[in-house]
C-alpha cells in the first residue's frame, strides 16, 4: 500500500509565483535579443537583482522539497535529461543557447544530493545552512574570474569556471547555486514545514507542472515572435 506525501501548497504556490516572474524576465529577454526593446530595459541593476532573488527562491524550495520525496536520483535524472532537450532545441537559436542553465543545475544538484543524503543527513541543520551561505558566498563571483586564469580552461563550467569562449543565455552553475539549493535542503529540516491549505490555487497549479511549463514556454515564445515578425514584413 502506497502512503501519499502531503503537499505543502505554500512551497508550490511560491514557486509558481517565481516561474511567472522567471517566464516574464525570459520574455523581455527574447524582445531585447530580437533588437523590439533596448538593451538598457533588462540590463539594469534592479532588474538583475529582482532575477536572482526568484530564481534563488525557486532553487531553495527545490532544495526544501528534496525532504518529501522519496525519488531524488530518479527526479535529477530527469531534470538533467530536460536541460539536455534544452540545450539542444536553444542550439538552433542564434545567441540564445542554454548551457548548464537552471535545469542542468538543479538535475545535478538533485542526483548529487541522493547519492549524499545519508552522509548530509548526519549534519545539523544549522552547521549546515550556514556551510552552505558562506560557501555559496565564497563562489557567487567564480564565474566572472575571479580566480587564477589556471582556473578557467573550459571543461569545468559546470562548476562555475566557464572558459573565454563560453557562452550560455541561461547559466547556473554548481558553484554557487548547487549551494543554495543544499541550503534549502537544510533550511527545510530547520522550519520543519507542515501540509497546509491553498491560499493562491493558480500559482500552486503553476508550481506542481514547473518543469513541462518552463519547457514549453521559451518554444511557444520562439513561435509567436517567429509569427509576429512574418506578419510585420
Amino acid at each position: 500500500m502506497h502512503t501519499t506525501v502531503p503537499r505543502i501548497h505554500r512551497l508550490d504556490e511560491l514557486r509558481g509565483f517565481c516561474v511567472l516572474m522567471m517566464i516574464l524576465y525570459h520574455f523581455a529577454f527574447n524582445l531585447v535579443t530580437m533588437g523590439i526593446l533596448p538593451s538598457s530595459l533588462i540590463g539594469t541593476q534592479w532588474v538583475q537583482l529582482l532575477r536572482v532573488i526568484f530564481a534563488g527562491i525557486f532553487v531553495l524550495i527545490a532544495g526544501i522539497c528534496c525532504l518529501f520525496s522519496r525519488h531524488n536520483l530518479k527526479r535529477g535524472v530527469c531534470c538533467y535529461l530536460a536541460g539536455i532537450l534544452v540545450e539542444w532545441v536553444t542550439s538552433f537559436l542564434p545567441g540564445m543557447q542554454i548551457r548548464f542553465g537552471i535545469l542542468h543545475m538543479l538535475g545535478s544538484a538533485m542526483v548529487l544530493f541522493a547519492l549524499g543524503e545519508p552522509l548530509l543527513s548526519k549534519i545539523p541543520p544549522k552547521v549546515g545552512l550556514g556551510v552552505s551561505i558562506l560557501l555559496a558566498a565564497l563562489s557567487w563571483q567564480f564565474s566572472a574570474g575571479m580566480l587564477p586564469d589556471i582556473f578557467y580552461t573550459g571543461g569545468l563550467y559546470a562548476l562555475g569556471l566557464p572558459g573565454p569562449d563560453f557562452f550560455s543565455a541561461d547559466y547556473y552553475p554548481l558553484l554557487p547555486w548547487g549551494m543554495v539549493f543544499l541550503g534549502g535542503y537544510f533550511l527545510g529540516r530547520i522550519c520543519r514545514f507542515r501540509p497546509d491549505r491553498p491560499i493562491f490555487p493558480l500559482f500552486g497549479w503553476i508550481g506542481k507542472h514547473s518543469l513541462i511549463i518552463y519547457l514549453l514556454h521559451q518554444p511557444l515564445f520562439y513561435l509567436i515572435f517567429a509569427a509576429v515578425s512574418t506578419i510585420l514584413r
